[in-house]
């Protein structure tokens, strides 16, 4: 059997001083046979950090490109690298905010859905302005920059979102309630819940296309948990597998239980069988509590012959986790 294919994640490019930090960033995980670079370009604030002509640009990336310095890097050193957006989650210094204040999504409470200390809110992914902001900046690193592909995270309505003026009007024509008579369970709001996944998926299927028809993949981190993130998140990531929008598609199996991590995994597997991506499940280093749950992990999916593993993220390997990734 040939090796699980390997990635990571990387979420703060500007933790890097310099252009030389970043080729070395890309010559390390090449050296350690990884396949796949997946760095955030778009983080939950909104700031993007590459020269976008759409976005507002991180301040200390105003002098230099990371992605571009990455991109040139990581084509000599023959590794792939996937631009990772945050897509549903904006801070009030983002151009999409800006131009748009009220596409912060609503909580059921009717209170704007900022996180604590107003960094950065969900925004409200059925408003057509956002799935176009969204879209267009992922679009123009296709075209821009010499990458592999585009990978989408956060790509879902958002923690208890969005129950705004437009949201409620659509929950009112097809169930005829209000946000406190939903129901979530067993005789659910059907209609309601798959209005919701379908906004999500338009936003995939834009992107995919046009990404596609530029010769770049499409990757995605999505909950581990179906059905129920279809229920709690509006995301229905298997028909985008089924339909041929994604590439590859990483569940976010973060648990320190190697039980836990098999059961969610047995669910993955089934649901990738019939479907066109690449199964790498996501691992998240941060949240086990030994070097030994990690050893077990890897072992699962090697044992499931799962197609590749994606690593949460880059600031928690040491020495001894690659020592045990050269081994799958």
């Amino acid at each position: 059997m040939a090796g699980m294919k390997k990635g990571v994640w990387l979420h703060n490019l500007a933790q890097f001083k310099g252009a030389n930090e970043v080729r070395a960033f890309a010559r390390k995980y090449a050296d350690e046979g990884f396949d796949l670079l997946i760095p955030c370009v778009k983080n939950p604030d909104g700031l993007l950090d590459y020269h976008s002509r759409i976005g507002n640009v991180r301040p200390v990336f105003r002098d230099w490109d990371p992605l571009e310095v990455l991109a040139t890097e990581a084509r000599r050193v023959r590794i792939k690298v996937h631009a990772w957006y945050c897509n549903s989650r904006e801070g009030p210094k983002s151009k999409l905010l800006q131009r748009y204040p009220g596409a912060v999504a609503v909580l059921r409470d009717g209170k704007p859905a900022w996180d604590r200390g107003g960094w950065a809110a969900f925004v409200c992914i059925a408003r057509p302005e956002v799935r176009a902001y969204e879209a267009a900046i992922m679009k123009e690193v296709v075209d821009r920059y010499d990458i592999a592909g585009v990978h989408f995270d956060y790509i879902r309505v958002g923690d208890g979102t969005c129950y705004c003026s437009r949201c409620r009007k659509v929950l009112k024509r097809l169930e005829g309630i209000a946000p406190d008579q939903l129901r979530f369970w067993s005789r659910m709001s059907a209609k309601w819940f798959d209005w919701r996944c379908d906004q999500v998926t338009k936003l995939v299927r834009e992107v995919a296309t046009y990404a596609h028809r530029h010769h770049k993949e499409v990757s995605a981190a999505v909950y581990s948990g179906v059905p129920e993130s279809l229920i709690s998140q509006g995301q229905d990531f298997v028909p985008w597998s089924r339909e041929g929008l994604l590439d590859m598609v990483a569940p976010m199996n973060y648990a320190n239980s190697p039980k836990i991590m098999e059961r969610y995994l047995w669910n993955h597997i089934a649901h990738a069988r019939h479907g066109k991506a690449e199964l790498w499940e996501g691992l998240g280093r941060y949240c086990m509590d030994n070097r030994g749950q990690f050893k077990e992990q890897l072992a699962i999916l090697k044992r499931h012959r799962v197609k590749g593993v994606v690593i949460f993220e880059h600031n928690r390997l040491g020495r001894a986790d690659f020592k045990l990734l050269s081994r799958i």
